[in-house]
């Protein structure tokens, strides 16, 4: 039931934190390392994390209620009343997570062609991305 739903969506939640660690630390630890560039040069790296963020968001839209967001213009407070449901908010976790590592992988990649430090702005695209974009491109 709900109690099984609920640890499940957890531990989906706690491994989509976990899966992108080795990424950003190759990407800050060892940018221009030859595993670092030939990992981070590729999309596939995206795909699971894409693909946890597409079944968190397919069981958060088949939730009773799920889709009344999308009935009138959206608020922040019916946002925030979505936001409740533990897997509506782990989907939007890993929207963030997709977004983060797309962004950081863009950041590093242009760091290596324009040869600049980046190890800074990645960390702030870990934690928070429109920060260390803007790091990045200052």
């Amino acid at each position: 039931g709900g109690v099984e739903r609920r640890l499940g969506m957890e531990a989906i939640f706690q491994a989509n934190n976990i899966i992108v660690l080795p990424f950003w630390a190759l990407m800050i630890f060892a940018p221009s390392s030859r595993v670092t560039r030939q990992v981070m040069s590729s999309y596939l790296v995206l795909i699971p994390v894409i693909l946890i963020y597409v079944y968190l968001l397919v069981s958060s839209l088949t939730l009773p209620g799920a889709l009344d967001i999308f009935k009138a213009p959206i608020t922040l407070a019916a946002l925030s009343k979505a936001a409740q449901e533990p897997t509506a908010m782990a989907a939007i976790w890993a929207h963030i997570i997709v977004g983060d590592l797309f962004l950081g992988r863009w950041v590093l990649l242009d760091a290596l062609r324009n040869r600049v430090f980046a190890a800074h702005s990645l960390i702030l695209t870990l934690f928070m991305a429109p920060v260390g974009l803007a790091s990045h491109l200052v």
